[in-house]
């Protein structure tokens, strides 16, 4: 199974024909993080210049094929940031790291997001073919990657033959199902604002 960063790189290279768009990212392993801290944060200071980031993991445990573990890890997001709050913030996601090979992802925010959330391609609970979107209208594009309930989550849930019934979310399911035939999987879980 492919890390979240790997899985943001393979798509990176072909959003054009996939008509997506993944915000600019980096990613940094644990290892490397404890071995060049202060070269790795000034690196991450030059490449955003203080446009407004989040900080993920990418955890070797997350996102596997039967269960995702959302919530398992912090998201921190930062919208104005110098070295120590970034160094910081950096520290308190691999503190939950149990593996040196997992990596903390640095990626441009979105931002004014009129809806955001996560789309399983699968039933998790038997893998039934439905779409199961979990989304929300707060702004907010970390609800529903928290883990955590919220009156504002509201799901969806979409035989994958019939998409073009969902109106609203036929452009997203429509894109979807291009990357599931671009990874060749159609077990997955994408965020998406």
């Amino acid at each position: 199974m492919q890390s979240k960063a790997n899985t943001l790189r393979t798509l990176s290279q072909k959003k054009k024909s996939l008509k997506i768009t993944v915000p600019n990212f980096v990613s940094y392993s644990k290892k490397n993080f404890k071995k060049y801290p202060n070269k790795i944060v000034l690196k991450i200071l030059k490449k955003f210049k203080s446009r407004p980031i989040i900080l993920r993991s990418s955890a070797k445990d997350e996102d596997l094929k039967y269960s995702t573990n959302a919530g398992k890890y912090d998201s921190i997001k930062l919208t104005l940031y110098n070295f120590k709050n970034l160094d910081l913030s950096i520290n308190k996601i691999l503190k939950k790291f149990k593996n040196n090979e997992d990596e903390f992802i640095v990626q441009e925010l979105f931002t004014n997001v009129e809806i955001s959330g996560v789309v399983f391609t699968r039933n998790l609970n038997n893998g039934s073919p439905y779409y199961i979107i979990n989304y929300d209208r707060s702004g907010q594009t970390d609800i529903i990657t928290s883990g955590k309930n919220d009156k504002s989550i509201k799901s969806l849930i979409v035989y994958k033959n019939k998409i073009k019934e969902t109106k609203g979310f036929y452009p997203l399911l429509s894109r979807i199902k291009k990357i599931e035939k671009y990874l060749k999987k159609d077990f997955l879980d994408i965020e998406f604002a």
